[in-house]
């Protein structure tokens, strides 16, 4: 996209959001958070606008009287619950979790993601394997320390580093590897395995199967 689309798609972007918010809504409210725009082709037309998943996300904060960390923090561990999928299993959108108010741990990862960025926080999602199991984890940095999202449940670290942070989750969870997942093209950046702790600051790109994104619950 060259640069007067962009500029358009976000005017026009901007002037979506503002008609879209609830009624009687501070537009401060909504200037504070960072919501992405998407494109698309609709009868040979290109156009764009913001991304529904945000656009839902942006919805839900308002609604809720969501401003901070903690409010979302407080909301989503009384409102949206943790439930197995069955054997066919895929990394949910957020508006759908939102929707259904459930997920398993890699739907609530990748929730907390999303409404993170809204928020302005840069996350990003861990997939973590140990002996018979496999987990999803959202991390992000705030005021130079780490924090992670497991399910529901906000947890604070004193990790102020990613390698400090791997070794924190290797330690708490007992896990073999860590690894950050990118759902959309479904790859592994390898932070951490368990024989070569040393190199955790030296990732590596794997390509995935799809087998292998099917992540088992801890017991």
């Amino acid at each position: 996209m060259n640069i007067c689309k962009k500029i358009l798609c976000a005017s026009f972007t901007a002037g979506l959001l503002q008609t879209s918010v609830l009624p009687g809504t501070d537009a401060s409210a909504v200037d504070s958070l960072h919501v992405r725009t998407e494109s698309y082709r609709s009868n040979g037309v290109l156009g764009c606008g913001p991304s529904k998943d945000d656009t839902t996300i942006l919805h839900t904060l308002i609604f809720n009287n969501i401003h901070s960390l903690n409010d979302y923090a407080c909301w989503v561990k009384k409102n949206v619950s943790y439930q197995r999928h069955g054997l066919i299993d895929e990394w949910t959108p957020a508006q759908a979790t939102l929707t259904r108010r459930h997920g398993d741990c890699k739907d609530l990862a990748l929730l907390n993601s999303s409404v993170l960025q809204v928020l302005g926080y840069k996350a990003v999602l861990l997939a973590i394997y140990g002996p018979g199991f496999g987990h999803a984890l959202c991390a992000f940095e705030q005021n130079g320390s780490y924090m992670l999202f497991d399910n529901n449940e906000l947890k604070k670290t004193r990790a102020s580093t990613m390698v400090e942070l791997t070794s924190y989750i290797a330690d708490r969870y007992n896990c073999n590897s860590i690894a950050i997942v990118t759902p959309e093209d479904k790859k592994l950046e390898i932070l951490y395995q368990k024989t070569d702790l040393a190199q955790a600051g030296t990732p590596q790109t794997t390509k995935l199967t799809s087998a292998r994104l099917i992540l088992k619950t801890p017991k």
